[in-house]
């Protein structure tokens, strides 16, 4: 983990670096159970739809390592210093395996969705206004559309898809 501290409720990040590489493992994380959960479900159109939401997870992770490999945020300043932040912990344990029925893996996509928005959420506050924004917003608004799609799924769909 890439965090300078990590207790519970609060988590503090070193560096906007750490932060950034903090977030592109939890898209990968994302990406990681969206494409398991793909491989165990049998409606076409269901995996088609985890298919989407893996790609963009991943997409996410790039988008996040371009940031970090352009040098672009050696040169943005926050509001406050990034170690001097409290932001919220978003590494709830939830977490989904071989053993998990649908709705466990479901609930999991949904509280990813929810930790990573808030995360680019309270980035945003310090970093609006920087080149950094437009990135912040896109992703912050992506993983909310993800959360309303998986809990949608989840409310429709969750009987046919296995």
């Amino acid at each position: 983990m890439v965090c300078i501290s990590h207790e519970e409720g609060t988590m503090k990040f070193e560096s906007l670096s750490n932060a950034l590489t903090f977030a592109a493992e939890k898209e990968d994380a994302s990406y990681r159970l969206y494409t398991s959960f793909r491989d165990l479900v049998q409606n076409e159109t269901a995996r088609q739809l985890l298919e989407k939401l893996a790609a963009q997870e991943l997409n996410h992770k790039e988008l996040l390592k371009n940031a970090l490999t352009t040098g672009h945020i050696d040169f943005v300043w926050g509001k406050k210093e990034i170690s001097e932040i409290d932001f919220g912990d978003y590494t709830s344990g939830n977490t989904a395996g071989p053993g998990s029925t649908p709705q466990d893996i479901l609930q999991c996509a949904v509280k990813m969705a929810q930790e990573a928005h808030d995360l680019y959420a309270d980035l945003l506050a310090n970093y609006a206004d920087t080149d950094l924004e437009p990135l912040l917003m896109r992703l912050a608004r992506e993983e909310l559309q993800h959360m309303a799609i998986v809990e949608d799924q989840y409310e429709r769909h969750i009987a046919q898809w296995l």
